[in-house]
């Protein structure tokens, strides 16, 4: 995977991983070799630290060695179904999640900085699929330091289905980085504002975005932040901030704010 650049100090990681059958082994490695040569494809097992993600029959997991992150425990693995497996890196610190936990938290793992990624993929009769391979510079810090300095967070990674408060997979980016930021500064307590488009009748979008606000919470309560740190409201569509007569700007207005309270 070509980068514009080296990796940078702080950086996150986000792809989906499915399997057509969770009871055989299968594995993906992503890794950085330090150059930007492309590596020998006979490797099997590269030397330096890398992220390895393996089905092995008893579900999705880090198994660790060769300098990678040992998840703390296994998660179960759904046929045909995806999950999200997301790093996110601040110097040697890091932290992995799948869909949502934390699975691992390694105080000491330097993956090698260059501007290629490399995937490898084994896989014996059944099928590993890999899609929506996101990497992105900064982290939870960089997020604390917008929050600092602006008061506030407005994102539009955040989705949902169409008309509903049901969260999709592709949110778990960075919701995770939020989670981290939250988990890392344990007095910041937020406000979760939810904002639509102007598209259908005002009082169904103000409850809308009432419980998107309110799903957002919920998701951080189910991994482990306590309730008492999060508010929620809805402004429906009365705060716009782009021309809601483009698909562009109804894009932009759909969106998830976090104020610091």
């Amino acid at each position: 995977i070509p980068l514009p650049e080296p990796l940078p100090e702080q950086f996150t990681v986000e792809f989906r991983v499915m399997t057509t059958d969770p009871l055989h082994r299968a594995n993906l490695q992503l890794f950085s070799d330090g150059s930007d040569d492309t590596p020998d494809t006979r490797c099997t097992y590269p030397p330096n630290p890398h992220l390895f993600v393996q089905s092995n029959g008893q579900g999705l997991q880090l198994p660790g060695g060769y300098g990678a992150p040992k998840a703390e425990e296994n998660m179960g693995l759904t046929e045909n179904e995806w999950m999200t497996v997301a790093l996110g890196c601040d110097g040697p610190y890091c932290k992995m999640f799948i869909d949502g936990e934390r699975v691992a938290n390694v105080p000491n793992y330097e993956f090698p900085k260059a501007s290629k990624l490399h995937v490898f993929m084994n896989v014996y009769r059944y099928s590993l699929f890999v899609d929506d391979i996101r990497i992105a510079e900064g982290g939870a810090r960089s997020l604390y330091d917008d929050l600092q300095a602006e008061g506030f967070i407005s994102t539009n990674a955040i989705r949902f289905d169409s008309g509903s408060a049901t969260l999709k997979p592709e949110s778990g980016g960075i919701l995770n980085e939020i989670l981290m930021m939250l988990q890392e500064h344990s007095d910041l307590d937020l406000l979760v504002e939810g904002h639509t488009d102007s598209d259908g009748a005002d009082d169904a979008n103000q409850t809308l975005s009432e419980d998107r606000a309110e799903a957002v919470a919920a998701w951080f309560i189910d991994h482990g932040i306590d309730a008492g740190r999060l508010d929620t409201v809805g402004h429906g569509e009365s705060q716009p901030v782009s021309d809601n007569g483009t698909a562009e700007g109804k894009a932009e207005n759909r969106r998830v704010v976090f104020r610091q309270r």
